[in-house]
Formats: structure tokens, sequence, C-alpha cells
């Protein structure tokens, strides 16, 4: 037998570098690290995965510290990045060595790469989010800003930065011009609203022009159609109105009407000190009072007055159209067959009584009306109470004798003219031959077709015509003789001057002229039995005027009927 013998000593050695490297390997093969290694105190390998790094020493200036301290990264192994973590062993209090883990960062860089890459995108998709969030909100501040201040059709400033403007030039002395394009809402109705919109981006750009040359200048885009233009540092009235003269006519692009005519207001500030609100007014005020023959009106107080009272009077005749009783009514002045003294009919003439400022004087009332685009309510009004005027003359057994209402060029150039005469004789339960119908010569500024067709209606349903004031206007003998016209009235103004020779002339030939169309005459304005028998001797129909009677109420008007009744009585 032999028996062999081990020295405990080597059995020692032994162990001792069997025991790490049997851990090591044990522990790798369930570990997720990629590489494991055993340090000695002094740094030197004793037991790895791989055997390449055993006896060598590792960073021995890492043993000892804390596993955030003492990690690494590590390169040099098939030029791969290495997460290296030392990890301390202690035995009975003593360090015995630390276990280094070594894991790859291939997978884990491609990761932080991919979420590195991912996190990046949505950054900046977020950022991009962000911006364009801001900018739409940019985008509609400004959008919101520019209509705050900016006129969208013509780009001109509007009336929000007027008032800005305004408190920047507190303490100037300033001007203020409005314009008013004329007849603009006829534009509109011949051309078109588009039309319409491009005559005022041209106006605007004129005004943009010439502010572009007079540096002390800023145009406003004010309303629908009105501009508005500051004026600097300019005291010189002359200089202003000068100023003015080049903004009355704007060539117009497309040549449909050639130029642009428009009315201008102008107002200057009295002081450094001034108020935008009551500047603005004053320079409205000013171009309300323009007129076709007076485009430029500076403004005075004066005229705020006479408007103070046009808007007193229009609130009024807005208050008679809707239906208060007083304001509105009818005086009547017979009309006479000068050869058997018989009143043959009435002109019904309005009268207007305002509360606040007594009687108004019918060419004042009704130039307002005009104005304001009131005049064809206030002529059916009128209608209406002629009606009721030929009702009480049918209720006293009165049934020859005809009523004659003034109408207006607009009122006759209605469609609904003709139908609503129609309706109101049903409504009144009158026949339409106790009606008459006076026109002016304005009439024939008109579309005369369409005049004519009109007449022709009124005509067939048994409603006389007759031109008012004739020879002062646009009418000529040879115009009535085509047209559907039973009466001439002439003119107030002839008769007057009967004994000058010429007009003693002149009206014996409009007489003879007018029967020899089938015309009758009327002469207006009788005051004396010398121009009654003139007229008559000239062959005159029809007699009105002061020498019969004053224009009267419906109750004295039906008293003179019942007076000139009975003198045809007495023997």
């Amino acid at each position: 037998m032999v028996q062999v013998g081990i020295l405990a000593s080597n059995i020692e050695e032994l162990y001792a570098q069997f025991e790490p490297q049997y851990i090591v390997e044990r522990l790798s093969k369930d570990a997720t690290h990629t590489r494991l290694a055993f340090l000695g105190p002094e740094g030197k390998v004793i037991a790895a995965t791989d055997s390449s790094l055993r006896g060598s020493v590792l960073h021995p200036d890492t043993i000892g510290l804390p596993i955030s301290a003492n990690s690494y990264i590590k390169t040099g192994w098939e030029g791969r990045n290495y997460l290296a973590l030392h990890l301390p062993i202690t035995l009975k209090e003593a360090f015995a060595g630390s276990l280094v883990l070594y894991y790859d960062l291939t997978q884990m860089e491609k990761l932080i790469l991919r979420l590195t890459i991912i996190i990046s995108l949505t950054l900046l998709v977020f950022y991009l989010l962000f911006a364009y969030s801001l900018f739409t909100v940019y985008k509609k501040n400004r959008r919101i800003l520019h209509l705050a201040y900016l006129d969208e059709l013509t780009g001109l400033p509007n009336l929000r930065n007027y008032h800005a403007y305004l408190e920047e030039l507190r303490c100037q002395h300033l001007a203020l011009i409005v314009l008013n394009p004329l007849n603009f809402r006829l534009v509109n109705i011949l051309y078109g609203y588009d039309h319409g919109n491009s005559v005022l981006i041209q106006i605007g750009r004129h005004l943009r022009e010439i502010s572009m040359q007079k540096q002390n200048l800023q145009p406003f885009r004010l309303s629908d159609d009105r501009f508005l233009v500051v004026i600097k540092d300019e005291a010189s009235l002359d200089r202003l109105l000068a100023i003015c003269q080049e903004l009355l006519c704007i060539k117009e692009d497309t040549n449909l009407v050639g130029s642009i005519a428009v009315s201008i207001g102008l107002v200057q500030s009295t002081g450094p000190s001034h108020d935008a609100t009551r500047l603005l007014k004053e320079a409205l005020i000013a171009l309300n009072s323009t007129s076709d023959s007076h485009l430029i009106q500076a403004y005075n107080t004066e005229l705020e007055e006479k408007l103070i009272r046009v808007d007193a009077i229009e609130q009024e005749i807005k208050q008679a159209l809707g239906g208060e009783e007083g304001i509105i009514s009818l005086v009547f002045q017979p009309i006479y067959d000068g050869d058997v003294g018989q009143i043959v009919s009435f002109e019904a003439l309005a009268r207007m009584k305002s509360k606040k400022l007594g009687v108004i004087h019918p060419l004042e009332f009704i130039a307002i009306a005009e104005k304001r685009q009131l005049i064809i309510a206030l002529g059916q009004k009128i209608l209406s109470l002629a009606c009721d005027f030929i009702t009480q003359l049918r209720m006293r057994g009165i049934y020859e004798v005809s009523v004659a209402v003034n109408v207006s060029a607009l009122q006759l150039m209605e469609d609904s003219f003709i139908s609503h005469i129609v309706n109101l004789s049903k409504e009144k339960q009158i026949p339409l031959t106790q009606l008459e119908v006076e026109l002016t010569e304005s009439v024939f500024a008109q579309d005369l077709q369409f005049i004519a067709t009109q007449l022709e209606e009124l005509r067939a349903l048994g409603i006389l015509v007759a031109i008012d004031d004739f020879g002062t206007g646009y009418s000529s003998l040879s115009r009535l003789e085509t047209l559907p016209i039973d009466y001439l009235k002439l003119d107030r103004s002839f008769v007057e001057k009967l004994q000058n020779s010429s007009e003693h002339g002149f009206v014996s030939d409009i007489i003879s002229l007018a029967h020899h169309i089938d015309k009758l005459v009327i002469a207006e304005g009788v005051e004396t039995e010398e121009q009654e028998e003139e007229l008559q001797k000239l062959g005159c129909d029809y007699m009105q005027g002061y020498l019969y009677s004053r224009p009267v109420p419906a109750e004295q008007a039906l008293d003179l009927l019942l007076a000139a009744e009975n003198n045809d009585e007495q023997p």
C-alpha cells in the first residue's frame, strides 16, 4: 500500500485558489452580467470568468469606495463599453476583497440611443406644437388688433384708432375733415356692392397718397361710406379749404362712374386742448349741412342749432307716421271755375304743428322728410288724410267735387304706388274719381317711360293728373303733349306779373298751346279781381288763390261749399 500525503499548507493554498474561482464561475451561470472577477485586498484578480484577467491588478484606488463612487466605464474588450461594479466583501469585519461585475452596455446604449431619439422627437414635437400655438395666438391677436384698429376693406385706421391718435395729439392744433361720397347708395344699386366696395377702396387709396405727400395728414375710415382726415398743425382756413378742394373729386378706376364726387365737412380745434368726440361731432354736423351746390362746409354753431331743429322735426314726423294725431294735418284751398263761380275741387296741403317748435313751414318739413327718406311714408299719410276728407264730402252728399293731392317723384317711382292708392280707396270706401294727383315738374327728370306708364294707370282708374308750378322747371309743352296729363297749373310767379306785357304774352301763349293739346289750365296765386278778369279774358279754365280763399281746415272747406251752393240758389 502506498500512502500519498499532501502538505496542509499546499492544501490551503490550493483551496484558496480554488474557492474564489468556483464561486465566480458559479455566480456567472445565473447572472445577467457579461463578465465577473474577484479581486483580492490589493486589487489583484484572484478569480475571473475571463482567464486573461487573472493575476492582473485592477484600479486599486477604487477599492473600498462606495458602489456609487467605484462604478466606471471600461473600454477594452472587443471595442465595447462595460459598466464595472465593485462590490466590497468583508470577512470577520475585515476587507477580504471585492467582487467586480462587468455589464456589456451595447444593448443599453442602443436602448439609451432609442430613448434619446424618442425623447428628442417628443420634445421637438412638443416644441413645434408649442411654437405653433404661440404663432396661432399671436396671429389671432394680431388679427383682433387689426380688426380693432384698422378697417378691413381699405386698410385705413378706423374710428377706434382715431381716438387713440387724437389722444397723442392732445396738445396740438388740428383740423378734421369728414368726406362722404355723393349718391353712394345709388352707386351700390346701379353697379352692385362689389363695385361700391371698389369705390371705397379707391377713396382710401387716394387719401393715403395725399397723406404721403402731406406729412401732416392722417386718413381714417369712419363708417360705411364716410372717411375722416386729421390735419396737424394747420391753422390757416384758406389752406384747409385748398386741401378740401383736392379731395372733392377722386378719379374712379373702373370708369363706370368717371369720378367720385364727395361732400366735405370741416372743423378746426379752437385750442391745443380738444375733445376727439366733440370735434368729430362738429365735423359731422358740417358734413350734414352740405348741399349739391355747396359741397364744402365749415362748422359753426348755427349749423348745430339748425341740425338740432332738423332732428326734432324728423322725430315728430316719425311720431306722426307712427299714428300720433295732431302733428300732420291737411288744409284745403278751393279751385274755382271762374265762369260759373263754383268750387270744382280742393287742393290738399300738408301742415305740421310741432309740440316743441310750433308751426313748421311745409317747405321745411317736406325737405327734411325727403332728406331723411321719410317722404314716401309721409306721402302715404297725406293720401290717407285726403281720402278721409273725400269721405266727409260724400257724407254731405257732395260727389262731384274732387280733392287734389301733391305727390313727389319718389312716390310716383315706387312700384307699389298704384296698388297702395287702390287699396286705400277700398279701405276708405271712396271712388277714385274724386281723387286727383298733382306732380311737380321734377318728375320730368326721372324715367319718362315709367312715369308715363304710371300716369296711364292712374287715369285708367279715373284719377285726373295735374302738373304743378308749370313753367318753373323741366317740363315743356312738347313733352306734355305725349304724357297723359289733364291739367297744367300755371305758377303764381306768372300771375303776379300779368301787368307786364312780356309776361302777359307768355301766359297767353301757355293757355292757348295747352288748349291746343287738350289740356286744361289752372292759375295759382290769384289774389286780385284784376288778375281774375285778365285770366278769364285769356281763357284760363280754373283759378285758385287768396281772392277766393286761403287754405282752410276741413270743416271750413265744407262751409265754403255750402256757401257756394247757397249763392247758386239765390235768384
